[in-house]
């Protein structure tokens, strides 16, 4: 499978040490994610996006706070606060969070990733249960398939994941009221990308493995848009609008675009003698890296403005107010927040979006038997501007 081949590329690569690993990084893909995972799973036909995505910003380095943003003289903290999870789950993660910060969508791996025992590499779907957190309770959402893994949740608290049963994540479904709705996909479809999007009308978009499929909020027909081939798609706008790239066949370069569901696209470029790569966007902003520098950015998709943090880190996620959350740190125009750690806790914490009001998600990570990355819990960071 192509994630498998995106590890094996990121364990080659001599780096300097970092907080993130291999596992860690494939997963970071979003948001990302993040909110969101940076390779896409399933077929052959399946493209390992994260092969250019991940790679720079490991080969450069972890900037942890060190590097200061423009316009954010600032350094404080905000608290972390474990999240309670459901009885008797013991390996829960939270993914995402709605823009208003009342939801958070997350799940429960209960066993690592199938492998095949001739080659090593992963070989199906891990079981998964996905969890929910309105207001600060939780809920075990039911599951249609064997695994199902959330990736994205919108102020209604409409949410969407992939579902799978055996080696591919065949299945998209769309949450509303906590109760699992099928999609049906274009003739053809075989497999998933792991980061499908929502936007506020509960509109969903993912990539598969015969292009972007949409489907309307209210509908279950997914319908094939008019973009590119090789078209990877990481974001969908509250009006819209698709931001994603176009892959090379050979996987070493990406062109990021804002097409309309018409398919008319807008290249978006770096700046000169600098590629990017987009995780994430949220209202006026977006986030990613640059290549071959491998420092964040932050784009203004209103005027075009882009700033170049100086950051070698992966950006995790922004939200509506333009602050970027980096490995660690969540990059206001005010203040480098840090984002602190559970006291007395050997293992570190990964964060996987922000909302628009500040609120941080993530989870606390542990190494498995295996040498996967498993989780201790999920936690919150309150690091809301005050003023």
């Amino acid at each position: 499978m192509l994630e498998q081949e995106l590890r094996d590329r990121l364990g080659a690569v001599d780096v300097p040490p970092s907080r993130l690993d291999a596992e860690v990084a494939v997963t970071a893909g979003r948001r990302g994610v993040a909110r969101r995972r940076a390779a896409l799973a399933g077929g052959g036909a399946m493209l390992a996006v994260g092969v250019l995505v991940a790679v720079p910003t490991l080969v450069f380095g972890s900037g942890g706070t060190d590097d200061v943003m423009p316009a954010s003289p600032v350094t404080t903290e905000c608290a972390v606060t474990p999240l309670a999870g459901p009885p008797g789950m013991t390996n829960v993660r939270a993914d995402a969070v709605d823009p208003t910060g009342r939801f958070i969508v997350g799940q429960n791996i209960s066993e690592p990733e199938p492998t095949n025992k001739t080659t090593g590499k992963i070989d199906g779907v891990p079981a998964a249960q996905p969890v929910m957190w309105t207001d600060g309770r939780v809920q075990v959402l039911p599951a249609s398939n064997r695994a199902v893994r959330p990736s994205a949740v919108n102020a209604d608290g409409t949410m969407v994941a992939v579902a799978g049963d055996g080696k591919e994540w065949d299945t998209m479904l769309r949450y509303e009221g906590g109760v699992p709705q099928k999609l049906s996909p274009p003739p053809g479809t075989t497999s998933f990308g792991l980061v499908p999007e929502i936007n506020a009308a509960g509109d969903i978009v993912a990539s598969s493995n015969v292009g972007v499929v949409l489907w309307k909020a209210g509908s279950t027909t997914g319908v094939k848009l008019p973009l590119p081939k090789n078209a990877e798609v990481r974001h969908l706008t509250d009006d819209g609008r698709i931001i994603g790239e176009v892959v090379s066949k050979d996987v070493q370069t990406l062109t990021t675009y804002i097409w309309t569901e018409a398919g008319a696209g807008t290249k978006l470029t770096g700046p000169k003698g600098q590629s990017l790569a987009l995780y994430a966007a949220r209202g006026d902003w977006a986030t990613g890296n640059l290549w071959p520098s491998g420092t964040v950015a932050r784009w203004n998709l209103r005027t075009g403005e882009i700033t170049d943090l100086k950051l070698h880190t992966p950006a995790n996620a922004i939200n509506a107010k333009g602050w970027i959350l980096a490995d660690d740190t969540v990059r206001r125009a005010d203040a480098t927040v840090k984002l602190k750690q559970i006291a007395g806790s050997k293992e570190p914490a990964f964060a996987a979006d922000v909302s628009d009001t500040g609120l941080v998600v993530g989870s606390r990570l542990t190494a498995n038997p295996d040498g996967s990355t498993g989780s201790k819990g999920a936690i919150t960071w309150n690091c809301a501007d005050r003023k």
